[in-house]
């Protein structure tokens, strides 16, 4: 036999070959890792990936010596064996959180792909982009505690939250308890005080001052009415008969 006709005698028993290996493996129900060449139906492997009975009968049987994924201990006990929930191993079509956490490593067809704006399994976030210093790493780990300041001193200390987010910080709360001073937050430089002016009631015998405990207040000037009056005037513009243009009362 020539060496072109071994090879393609090779070829056609390949097949078989691969056929045998199966049926002599033994039966479990546990999930087969998915092949290279995922879905070749044809092949005589019932690939975990894409194939079941429904689109490829002539590799998933039962009676293939694989539980495939349409297939449980009940409908073909010859493939699968009972699922045991509580032995650490999640076994194919097995309802069992203990073993089957939603958090394992992701099966075929569900590998997660980071940066792709999807919160998938393994990830702690993904805003979208492979970037770090984000609050969400480029292996979509939250960078938690990590400062995302925007610059705005009024609006508080931004940090990364656990979840891969910037939380908002405190607003900046400007008050020196002086009621003397009117307070306002500038975003580049954060509290600012300005000195309150008071308004004068226009009375000749009264000075308005700023007392910090308490305000504004027109504080009277006696002498001044005392000058004008007699050593008895008073300088009280609230009240009955005091001069309506410099405050002061004669007694």
């Amino acid at each position: 036999m020539g060496n072109n006709q071994a090879r393609t005698f090779g070829k056609l028993l390949a097949p078989v070959f691969s056929f045998l290996l199966l049926a002599l493996a033994p039966s479990s129900a546990k999930a087969v890792p998915c092949s290279v060449e995922c879905g070749i139906c044809g092949d005589f492997l019932c690939d975990p990936c894409s194939e079941d009975a429904s689109n490829c009968a002539e590799d998933c049987y039962c009676g293939d010596s694989h539980c495939d994924a349409t297939e449980t201990a009940a409908i073909c006990p010859q493939d699968c064996i009972d699922s045991v929930c509580g032995d650490f191993i999640c076994d194919l079509n097995e309802d069992c959180p203990a073993d089957c956490d939603a958090a394992a490593e992701p099966s075929c067809g569900e590998v997660s792909i980071c940066g792709n704006g999807i919160l998938e399994a393994g990830e702690a976030c993904d805003d979208g982009n492979l970037l770090d210093g984000d609050c969400c790493s480029s292996s979509c780990a939250a960078e938690t505690g990590a400062s995302c300041e925007d610059g705005d001193f009024c609006n508080g200390v931004e940090v990364c939250d656990a979840f891969g987010i910037c939380a908002a910080g405190e607003e900046l709360v400007c008050d020196d308890g002086n009621a003397c001073t009117a307070e306002v937050c500038d975003p580049g430089e954060g509290c600012q005080y300005q000195s309150v002016v008071c308004p004068d009631d226009a009375l000749s015998c009264t000075t308005a001052i700023c007392e910090p405990a308490f305000g504004c207040e027109q504080m009277p000037d006696h002498r001044f009415c005392q000058e004008l009056l007699g050593p008895k005037a008073k300088c009280q513009p609230a009240k009955k008969g005091s001069d309506p243009l410099t405050g002061c009362v004669r007694k």
